[in-house]
Parts: structure tokens; sequence; C-alpha cells
């Protein structure tokens, strides 16, 4: 009757871990949306969104010979594809003043306990990062809101260096 109890218990935890996590999911996933509507309409502008991911997660140099000439086109290629099999881009543009956004959710797997062990479940981020390319300081700076964990943190990390190969390749 014991194991019962518990076994209930631990249950009812998970699916209540998994509820909040799926409400978490939606609610980003409407919030994204509306950025992306709000970008295409052209209702704000890439640099409107430069306060609001202002958390520095990313910075690295650039040759001087970096031009953003060509990269709106490439932003624009990124939408709908996904890096690094964790990423599914969802929205990608850059302006010709080096501005850009990326909306993005990655995939990371969580263990949960559960009542006969342990179970792996797929946990979703909302990846999203303001790109700025300063070519006068020769850096390119990756943004994004306060990350939600470290693995967070990590994700947000590795699309930014990501990208920056991509950007980086456009300078050679």
């Amino acid at each position: 009757m014991v194991k019962l109890i518990i076994g209930a218990l631990v249950l009812l935890a998970a699916g209540i871990v998994w509820l909040r996590a799926q409400w978490a999911r939606s609610k980003n996933s409407n919030t994204a949306n509306q950025i992306i509507n709000d970008l295409k309409s052209g209702k704000y502008g890439i640099e409107s969104y430069a306060e609001s991911l202002s958390i520095l997660i990313y910075s690295k140099a650039v040759k001087d010979s970096i031009s953003v000439l060509n990269m709106p086109k490439q932003f624009e290629s990124l939408s709908g594809s996904k890096l690094l099999d964790k990423f599914s881009i969802q929205y990608a543009a850059m302006n010709e003043s080096g501005k850009g956004i990326i909306i993005a959710e990655a995939k990371d797997k969580d263990i949960i306990p559960m009542y006969n062990g342990n179970k792996e479940v797929d946990i979703h981020f909302p990846c999203w990062i303001y790109i700025d390319i300063n070519k006068e300081d020769k850096k390119v700076d990756f943004k994004s809101t306060f990350p939600e964990s470290k693995e967070h943190h990590y994700l947000l990390e590795d699309l930014s260096k990501k990208v920056f190969e991509l950007i980086s390749s456009q300078a050679e």
C-alpha cells in the first residue's frame, strides 16, 4: 500500500513537471510567433529588440574584411532550418547595418525520476539571440534574455558560436 501511494505521488509530481514544461513551451512559442509576425510585418525593426535581448552571451573578434552586404540573404536562408541537430530556426534576419536576430527553439534531454526508474524526456528552450556586428570595434556580440538554467546558457552559447562561424565565413 505504501509503495502504491509513493508511486502515485511520483507519477503526480512527474505529471505536474510535464504540464509546466508544456505550458512554458506553449507560452514561449506564442511569444516567438508574435515577435516573428511583428518583424515580418514591419511593425518593429530588428534594433527594437536590442534592449530586451541585452544579456551578453558570447562575443568574438572579427577580421577587418568582414562585410555585411550578403548576410541578410544568408540569414534569411536560415529560417526554417536546423542547426547542430538541436536548434530549429524559426526566424533569422539581419539588416545592412549588421544588426540581426535569430528566433530558435533548442531541444535538449533531461532525466526525470519515475516510479520504476528514470525516464529521459525532451526539454525545449527558447533561443532568441540579438546579433550586433560592430565593425569599428571589430567584434560580434551575441545577446539574449537571461538564461533559465545552465543548460539553457550552454545552448545559447552553442547557437552563437555556430552563427559566428557563418558570419566569419563571409569575411574570407
